[in-house]
């Protein structure tokens, strides 16, 4: 399971009901199902952490995360965008799906990113993420 894996069955089982998708967002006409979504994407973070007698095994790995959260109303995606800072910022030293994760934080607090073509409202927030090397 990949870390996106994790941390939407994380959202979920936390109460997050908007259809969550990972590394994608669903471009679908206004009105449509898709029109209140978070969408996870994973992108470069720091190098990993590797175990002081074995430099060949990386024990921690820094990867980052993009949320973004859409909807046709701005107060609603800002709302969401805020219910899942709130729930990941709770992640430490937690395991998520079976998978160690030290600690998910904020880089930012969620901020507008911009409407899309449909006039949707999408806010964003960055994390850092440091979880163990299966």
């Amino acid at each position: 399971m990949s870390m996106l894996d994790d941390v939407k069955a994380y959202l979920v089982a936390n109460g997050v009901t908007n259809e969550i998708m990972i590394s994608r967002m669903p471009d679908v006409e206004p009105g449509g199902a898709e029109n209140t979504t978070v969408s996870l994407f994973q992108y470069g973070g720091i190098e990993p952490e590797f175990v002081h007698d074995d430099v060949n095994k990386a024990a921690m790995e820094n990867p980052r995360l993009q949320v973004h959260c859409r909807a046709i109303q701005d107060q609603d995606a800002e709302a969401q965008a805020y219910v899942i800072w709130n729930l990941l910022s709770r992640v430490v030293n937690a395991t998520l799906s079976g998978h160690e994760f030290v600690r998910i934080s904020p880089i930012t607090s969620p901020f507008y990113l911009q409407r899309d073509e449909a006039d949707r409202s999408i806010w964003t927030c960055n994390y850092r993420v440091r979880k163990g090397v299966e």
